[in-house]
């Protein structure tokens, strides 16, 4: 499998000279094995998929999505493939208070706040929709795909990827401090991540931050270092960056990660996110 970033960000995508090396975009992650190509969230880096898929013609998608949050399908709306009747979009993701992943897109986006009304568009039968429950495992070509319930305000849904026994765990908005009502506890997180070849997990905060920020939905980076050592994988991606942090402080965080993993006997690689992130396991 290769793993590809598109977009790191949280909240709201940023600009700017001081944002350059991790980039602006909000969540988007592809994984591809040999025949077969998934794309996690629909933050603003899912445009630029969009481009290379129509350039590339791959025409038959799927798209997962951890949950709701604009930052997480504001890219949506502009993904190209979605207005070209070539393609094949399949949708993954969460319900919310009984509600299924169609019906929930369906009434985010329509006007006034877009021009096209995708509760028309999404009538269209190349559109495919799944709604996915915790704890439920299935596969798309050779690979196979597990979830587990988020710890976040209004729920969702991390992933696990599995190809010739190779292992990617995506856990952002990921609360391990405070358990949500949907939340699970960080042993069961740990279990789900054991031994992957590579988990990116969500790390927003500094600990100062986060007395202001308890119960947001996110996690300070030190508690996604232990969920890490916890699970024994092999590589650890920091992810979800807050929107203020800039290319020098994320710098900092790596340079803090590491004196903290020296400290606590942790051994594995790490690494910053970016959009321009490619790992190959």
């Amino acid at each position: 499998m290769i793993v590809k970033c598109f977009g790191a960000r949280g909240s709201i995508p940023v600009s700017g000279a001081e944002f350059d090396e991790i980039g602006g975009n909000t969540t988007c992650v592809e994984v591809i094995s040999d025949n077969d190509r998934i794309i996690i969230d629909a933050g603003s880096g899912i445009i630029k998929i969009g481009d290379n898929y129509c350039n590339e013609k791959i025409k038959n998608i799927n798209l997962f999505i951890t949950h709701y949050h604009f930052d997480h399908i504001i890219g949506l709306p502009f993904f190209r493939p979605m207005f070209n009747s070539d393609y094949k979009i399949n949708i993954f993701g969460p319900s919310y208070k009984g509600k299924k992943v169609e019906d929930i897109i369906k009434n985010i986006i329509f006007p006034p706040a877009f021009p096209v009304d995708f509760k028309r568009l999404l009538k269209n039968k190349r559109f495919t929709f799944k709604t996915l429950e915790p704890g439920e495992e299935f596969n798309i070509g050779e690979i196979k795909i597990e979830t587990i319930s988020l710890s976040h305000p209004n729920g969702g849904l991390g992933y696990k990827f599995i190809n010739n026994n190779k292992k990617f765990v995506f856990l952002t908005d990921n609360e391990l401090d405070f358990k949500h009502k949907s939340g699970c506890s960080f042993k069961e997180y740990c279990d789900f991540s054991k031994n992957a070849d590579l988990l990116i997990h969500d790390s927003e905060f500094l600990e100062k931050e986060y007395k202001a920020s308890k119960s947001w939905g996110h996690s300070l980076f030190t508690s996604a270092l232990d969920l890490a050592h916890c699970s024994k994988v092999k590589h650890f991606g920091l992810f979800h960056h807050n929107k203020c942090r800039s290319d020098s402080d994320v710098t900092k965080m790596i340079q803090d990660s590491i004196d903290y993993m020296n400290k606590n006997n942790m051994n594995f690689q790490i690494s910053a996110i970016s959009q321009n992130f490619e790992f190959e396991i």
